[in-house]
């Protein structure tokens, strides 16, 4: 039986495909956690729009109440009362947590300084804290906060979907949660 070996041409061509493929699969992976932080905040975001949704529903539903009082699980586990604030709009504000006393950073975050958690809440919005840790809001005026996420705080890949320098402004006069640049 006469065996047959690989020729220096055969392994050059062998080598370029794998590098080639291997050239393609790095670009693919430099992406993926950018991917998934952007689908995570998208994700969050659209949880955030519904609970908007469903206070402006109760809100309307309840013209002479000023505030609805919602329960939230803090980090230690706790449960915590906390009254929502709407606008004149009957959009979701501020939250004041009962228990403590106290109000909320920027109107729509719960900051380290409570027993709540540590973590940058959106909390009108009740999102699950570890969902949210990485978000931060900056109140601009009466009307409009601004929100930016995982995606929108970290992500510097220059083609992803969201990344640094956007984010999402809240207009409480119309309920809106959109994304800008």
């Amino acid at each position: 039986m006469k065996r047959r070996a690989f020729t220096i041409i055969e392994l050059i061509f062998a080598i370029v495909i794998v590098g080639v493929l291997a050239a393609i699969a790095i670009s693919r992976f430099e992406s993926i956690e950018d991917d998934a932080l952007s689908a995570v905040e998208k994700s969050t975001i659209g949880e955030a729009r519904q609970a908007i949704l469903s206070f402006y529903g109760w809100a309307l539903l309840h013209p002479g109440e000023q505030n609805k009082t919602v329960s939230i699980i803090g980090k230690d586990g706790n449960r915590y009362d906390c009254a929502i604030i709407f606008s004149s709009k009957r959009y979701p504000v501020t939250v004041t947590a009962k228990e403590t006393g106290i109000s909320t950073d920027n109107n729509l975050s719960i900051g380290s300084s409570t027993n709540i958690g540590d973590y940058k809440t959106l909390a009108p919005l009740m999102l699950d804290p570890p969902t949210i840790k990485d978000w931060n809001s900056t109140r601009v005026d009466e009307r409009y906060e601004y929100l930016t996420g995982p995606a929108t705080n970290f992500v510097v890949y220059e083609n992803a979907e969201l990344k640094k320098g956007m984010y999402w402004r809240y207009d409480n006069h119309q309920g809106i949660l959109g994304l800008k640049k």
